[in-house]
């Protein structure tokens, strides 16, 4: 089951960089989203709580962080999920 359903990437908005996170929540439980650069040194806590169930959608302002390359982590429950993100600015 895919969790992580969208991840859209570099929204250029003047100086700030933002991207979407978007997930889906098969049953409401306890979720855990961290941003870690490739050193794997913890970049961001995005979020850390209960999400019900359903699709939900995290808002990430990446504006302080150089451009490189990043991993967002999910955990839920038994299910941990990464992704690459590419930021450039």
């Amino acid at each position: 089951m895919k969790l992580i359903t969208r991840l859209l990437t570099s929204l250029l908005f003047t100086q700030f960089i933002f991207a979407n996170i978007v997930y889906d929540m098969p049953v409401e439980n306890h979720v855990d989203i961290m941003v870690y650069d490739l050193l794997g040194r913890d970049v961001e806590s995005l979020y850390n709580g209960l999400a019900i169930e359903g699709t939900h959608t995290l808002t990430w302002d990446a504006s302080h962080l150089s451009s490189g390359i990043y991993i967002v982590k999910f955990i839920s429950g038994n299910t941990m999920q990464s992704q690459k993100v590419l930021l450039l600015k």
